[in-house]
């Protein structure tokens, strides 16, 4: 499966305007403030989501959250 990394400010708010419009926040943060995010599968429909804080997160850095497409073709957090 074809993964994807952004880290531009006009890839991030397509992704943000695209497929996650309405997030909650994490921990007090607003994932908006996000930087960077890894998408797998489709851009146009994909099925997970990772998004970091870091323009370039480390390869051991943990995800901000992550994202999973359900049976119900939304995007849900993965726990």
């Amino acid at each position: 499966m074809r993964s994807t990394f952004i880290n531009q400010p006009e890839d991030m708010a397509w992704l943000f305007s695209t497929h996650l419009k309405a997030l909650p926040p994490l921990a007090g943060k607003s994932l908006a403030l996000c930087r960077s995010a890894i998408i797998t599968g489709n851009e146009d429909c994909p099925d997970e989501i990772e998004l970091h804080w870091a323009v370039h997160p480390l390869a051991y850095e943990m995800a901000a959250a992550h994202f999973v497409r359900g049976e119900d073709g939304e995007l849900h957090v993965k726990i």
